[in-house]
């Protein structure tokens, strides 16, 4: 298990309400992992509430013992009401997870990720 990883989010909606999330695990800038995961709209009827059910998912798949998640989604604004959640699971797996917003320095794939979950109707998570 390596330090630190960082997740790099974006949470798109179709008009169907389903919801797509792209993810990009990153290394030092170098990407190592990919998730495109894919939501029907009966499990959420909102982004935020998406969000609190896959960040912990996503939480889970990270080889690190530092999680880092970062998005320019206005949801993370409010990081810290992420990070509360969040600290508690990553605590009982031994790991510090932190929660920001990013205007800038993102992956674009995020997206790419998301609308191709969306597309799929299904969920993949791979180590590139």
């Amino acid at each position: 298990m390596n330090d630190v990883i960082h997740i790099d989010v974006a949470v798109m909606r179709d008009e169907k309400g389903n919801f797509g999330v792209g993810a990009e695990f990153l290394r030092i800038n170098d990407p190592v992992k990919v998730a495109s995961l894919f939501y029907d709209s009966s499990e959420f009827n909102s982004a935020n509430r998406c969000l609190k059910a896959v960040l912990p998912e996503l939480m889970r798949e990270a080889d690190a013992k530092t999680v880092r998640f970062r998005s320019k989604m206005e949801q993370f604004k409010r990081h810290e009401h992420f990070q509360r959640s969040l600290a508690i699971l990553a605590q009982q797996d031994g790991l510090t997870v932190f929660v920001s917003h990013r205007r800038k320095g993102l992956s674009i794939n995020t997206k790419v990720l998301a609308f191709d979950a969306l597309s799929r109707k299904e969920s993949i998570v791979a180590d590139i």
